[in-house]
């Protein structure tokens, strides 16, 4: 899916605002930012590195983002901030599953820069839990012609990747285990499933300047049981 840009003004630039977010479970969106805070925990750092690229199809490139210490805890932490909150236990970071992260993150970003799940193209190795993160380029445009003088890669705190998929909050009914009718809440889930153990996230840049974020999960979560009579069981997050 496309997401299509929200575009506002700010002290003379036009910024892209919009954020698109995929669960495997669940349709992709487009969403407005906002981020959430917290302590930063140091583990090890990503094993990424900027001068991997990916092959654009209509010849542009693609790049990983260098993920410091620093920003690699606040991805970790962003998420045990959270699964504080509901008494569920701390993810460790993975650089496993960062490496695995990369890998994807890299690809979509040098194949169109569109949301895809690796189940989805049928690049599957591995029982693993996935969110996807999208972002546009910030745009800068002359204000009386309204000509783009340029685009640019924004930096993206990573408390707002994951920010975006705790929002998702507010659409999930822990009662009923579901999703308000025409909401999306997989990410949130996923980010807080009780047993999930381990995360690691890659980032990557598109040909346009755009953003691709990509978190994995071990165990996976968002799990649905098949019953004897062939009905369906979600698993409760927490």
């Amino acid at each position: 899916m496309t997401c299509r840009p929200q575009c506002i003004f700010r002290t003379g630039r036009l910024k892209n605002g919009c954020i698109a977010v995929f669960s495997a479970l669940l349709f992709s969106s487009c969403l407005a930012g906002c981020s959430t805070t917290g302590n930063v925990t140091r583990p090890t750092s990503t094993p990424s590195s900027s001068e991997k690229t990916g092959i654009f199809p209509e010849g542009g490139s693609s790049r990983l983002i260098s993920l410091s210490t620093e920003k690699t805890g606040e991805l970790l932490e962003s998420h045990n901030s959270a699964r504080r909150s509901v008494n569920v236990s701390p993810l460790v970071w993975s650089d496993d599953l960062a490496e695995y992260a990369q890998e994807w993150a890299l690809y979509l970003a040098g194949h169109g820069c569109q949301m895809h799940h690796r189940s989805e193209l049928g690049q599957k190795k591995r029982r693993l839990g996935e969110n996807i993160y999208w972002k546009g380029p910030l745009i800068i445009i002359e204000s009386r012609s309204g000509k783009e003088i340029e685009r640019q890669l924004e930096n993206t705190p990573p408390v707002k990747v994951v920010g975006k998929w705790l929002d998702e909050q507010h659409d999930y009914s822990l009662s009923s285990n579901q999703c308000a009718s025409g909401k999306e809440c997989g990410h949130y889930t996923q980010v807080m499933w009780h047993s999930t153990k381990k995360v690691g996230c890659a980032a990557a840049s598109c040909p346009d300047d755009g953003q691709i974020w990509v978190c994995n999960y071990d165990p996976p979560g968002n799990v649905i049981w098949t019953l004897t009579d062939g009905s369906t069981e979600s698993e409760r997050p927490y």
